[in-house]
């Protein structure tokens, strides 16, 4: 029965037995599992709806140097299990979104979901995930024509209700604008009651504006009438 000694050996000069003893490599830098079509190993799953879709995923990882007998012990080949494992949590997680879900923005969500599933089974086997990432999610034809209809109509239903919101707000602008000017109207008539020298002013404000246009001849209505000659 193969012993396998339960302290790593790290880069250096070491000294091992004759055919009693062997040593295994293992990378323990970061690699990457590549599950594509082009790969030939994409992942089918179904979702909420039962709609079948084809998902390629990296997943980013690195074995912990402290567990590595312990792993090759127990997982001969780490990337042939990790493949199994990571097929049937994206499977579990698809399952539980509409294929909606996977065309918008929650996406990001279904990827954070198998981060944290895949994270969750490999780190107790000494595989550290560093990243996982959904390279591209293919949907069946008319399914994905038919979400972007829906997305372009829930866009110009946006749209539109924007609109009705900025007519609403001008509209009551307006209506402040209206009252401010008819609140200033009352108050100028107020203050003309009891002050008539102030409508005096007003046609001395006007005569000067219709003087800066080059009119030259300006009557000014009153009690009495003055013609004024500006030249």
């Amino acid at each position: 029965m193969e012993k396998i000694n339960q302290e790593p050996v790290g880069a250096g000069l070491h000294f091992k037995l004759p055919v009693v003893q062997s040593v295994v490599k293992m990378n323990t830098y970061e690699k990457t599992l590549d599950m594509t079509q082009k790969q030939g190993n994409a992942i089918k799953a179904l979702t909420a709806e039962g709609l079948p879709v084809v998902i390629d995923i990296s997943i980013q990882y690195k074995i912990n140097p402290n567990k590595a007998p312990e792993l090759y012990a127990t997982i001969k080949n780490p990337e042939s299990w990790m493949t199994s494992r990571i097929r049937a949590k994206v499977r579990d997680i698809i399952a539980q979104y509409t294929v909606e879900d996977l065309y918008t923005d929650r996406r990001t969500e279904v990827q954070e979901k198998i981060a944290s599933a895949v994270q969750k089974e490999f780190d107790s086997k000494g595989i550290m995930i560093t990243a996982t990432l959904i390279r591209n999610i293919d949907l069946p034809d008319q399914v994905e024509g038919a979400i972007e209809q829906k997305l372009r109509a829930k866009q110009e239903a946006e749209k539109m209700r924007f609109e009705v919101q900025k007519a609403r707000l001008e509209a009551e602008k307006k209506i402040v604008e209206a009252q401010g000017q008819a609140n200033a109207t009352e108050i100028m008539a107020k203050a003309i009651r009891k002050n008539p020298e102030i409508l005096e002013y007003k046609k001395l404000e006007v005569l000067e504006k219709l003087a800066e246009n080059n009119n030259k001849v300006f009557v000014v209505p009153g009690s009495n009438d003055l013609l004024l000659n500006v030249n």
